[in-house]
């Protein structure tokens, strides 16, 4: 693993566990979110936007990578786990990868299943790469 790549990692393994924490207790209990937890999960989704926006106007090129390696761990994790009943790294994978995003679940308004999980980090991911994809229109056009 690269300098940089090490680094994001941390990063980002510190804000998923802060943002999930936030939303522990609805997620533990498989509740409705709350507007809390929406504007939570809203805001670490809106982080991983201006994360890549801002890798990409810097020409930070092994970001976008790094995001899809990252998320795509999550998902073959969430599945292998779920499928084979590993239920310690289902949940540590879980609060790492869904977590954060637990709010979305207002408004897709579905299960708390693995069902909810690949779609919340699906659409962290569209978002993540909707950023960068942004930035690098943007370093182009205003350069």
């Amino acid at each position: 693993m690269k300098k940089a790549e090490f680094k994001y990692t941390v990063i980002v393994l510190i804000l998923s566990i802060a943002f999930s924490m936030i939303n522990f207790n609805e997620y533990l209990k498989g509740s409705m979110p709350n507007i809390y937890n929406v504007v939570c999960s809203t805001t670490f989704i809106i982080i991983w936007f201006l994360f890549a926006f801002f890798a990409s106007r810097h020409n930070i090129v092994c970001f976008l990578r790094f995001c899809t390696i990252y998320w795509g761990i999550g998902i073959i994790l969430i599945i292998i786990s779920k499928l084979a009943d590993l239920f310690i790294i289902f949940a540590l994978t879980a609060i790492i990868f869904a977590g954060p995003t637990y709010g979305l679940r207002y408004f897709i308004r579905i299960r708390s299943d693995i069902k909810l999980v690949i779609i919340c980090i699906i659409i962290t991911y569209l978002f993540t790469v909707a950023g960068y994809l942004l930035g690098k229109i943007t370093r182009r056009t205003i350069g």
